[in-house]
């Protein structure tokens, strides 16, 4: 009565243009497409009953699984206002089942040497599974001449606005980080700029400082942690430091001028993170995923300035739900090397089922990116 019989279902590969199969059957759609499903089904050799299985098979990859069960739709309990005549109707016709509505997938490069052929978001309790990070990167590749890797990571608690209010996460989610960086990959301290409550001339000269001594052989990661600001009027987005005042923007950092920092240091690779509100706007282009070769050595050979933000351009919350899952998945990461791409795809749907925000993924503006990713690589 109130969801039909049927449902649209999205399913999205890393890469893409995936060949989709459901229960046995071909699509004739590749990744990413939309496919219509029912709500009820039959069992076959390829299904039980009320389960979908969708096979997406890519050439150069092994065929990945995900086996999804119906779960009962709570919302077809409404029908018993109607002294359930409709929701008598609704069981026999499949209406009080339903599945999940996105399935997201990352391809494994058929090597011989992967350790996850197939890998399933659900189990057959209808469970959800620990999420594997399964990187399209062979894993005894090499990368050729790996350079230094520097890190920027800023936190601001406490603002000396009265105006602008403090907040309690930020330079504890910047310590998490700080942490993981620097004791599981490739960042030595010495390399690595923490500051904490920051204010706008030590900002400034951070990033004045790693445009004078990074090469373009080096990586750059830049973690900011705080408030941001969204001007409709301008049509501009600002980073404040902790000397920032509310009703004066002298002190602001606009998202162009953290833009013309990432294309004036000459680092091989650039990553952004930024945990903050309307932090959306540093973006050319915003994608949940990129289609990203499967070598090690074209991701890395080619210069990249990509961007994550914990949201889009609306307010987000002190308490980091991104931020959680980002370093829960650089922990948890076994890949010698693990593109950007590829941790942000691994943590985004944990983030879009915890968190009222939007992650999002993508190109810097005006900032020289030609195609490469920002590679992590474990000590």
């Amino acid at each position: 009565m109130f969801y039909g019989t049927s449902q649209k279902v999205s399913i999205n590969s890393t890469p893409s243009g995936a060949d989709v199969y459901i229960n046995g059957l071909a699509t004739n759609k590749q990744t990413p497409c939309e496919v219509l499903i029912k709500r009820k089904v039959k069992a076959t050799e390829h299904n039980n009953k009320n389960q979908y299985n969708y096979v997406l098979k890519k050439e150069g990859y092994e065929d990945h699984l995900v086996t999804d069960n119906a779960k009962f739709n709570y919302v077809s309990l409404l029908n018993i206002y109607w002294l359930g005549i409709p929701y008598l109707i609704d069981i026999p016709d499949g209406a009080i089942w339903k599945f999940e509505k996105e399935n997201n997938v990352n391809l494994t490069v058929s090597n011989g040497n992967t350790q996850n052929k197939i890998v399933s978001n659900r189990t057959d309790n209808n469970t959800p599974t620990k999420r594997v990070i399964t990187n399209a990167v062979v894993n005894n590749q090499k990368i050729n001449n790996a350079g230094k890797y520097y890190a920027l990571i800023i936190g601001n608690n406490v603002y000396q606005d009265q105006d602008i209010p403090s907040l309690d996460g930020p330079i504890k989610d910047a310590t998490k980080l700080y942490n993981v960086l620097t004791t599981k990959y490739t960042f030595e301290k010495s390399n690595v700029t923490f500051l904490k409550n920051a204010s706008y001339e030590q900002m400034i000269q951070a990033f004045d400082d790693l445009s004078n001594k990074i090469t373009n052989n080096d990586n750059l990661l830049v973690f900011y942690a705080g408030h941001g600001w969204w001007n409709e009027i301008k049509d501009l987005g600002y980073w404040l430091p902790t000397d920032a005042k509310k009703g004066n923007t002298a002190f602001w950092i606009p998202n162009s001028r953290i833009s013309d920092y990432m294309n004036s240091i000459k680092s091989k690779h650039t990553l952004l993170i930024a945990d903050a509100c309307f932090s959306g706007s540093i973006f050319k282009t915003r994608s949940a995923f990129s289609d990203a070769q499967p070598s090690i050595n074209k991701l890395y050979e080619l210069p990249s300035k990509k961007a994550m933000t914990s949201g889009t351009l609306k307010e987000v919350p002190d308490k980091s739900v991104f931020l959680q899952y980002l370093v829960e998945r650089l922990n948890d990461n076994t890949e010698k090397y693990l593109s950007s791409d590829m941790l942000f795809t691994s943590f985004r749907q944990a983030v879009l089922n915890n968190s009222p925000t939007e992650p999002q993924y993508g190109t810097i503006q005006n900032a020289g990116d030609e195609g490469g990713e920002f590679i992590f690589i474990l000590k």
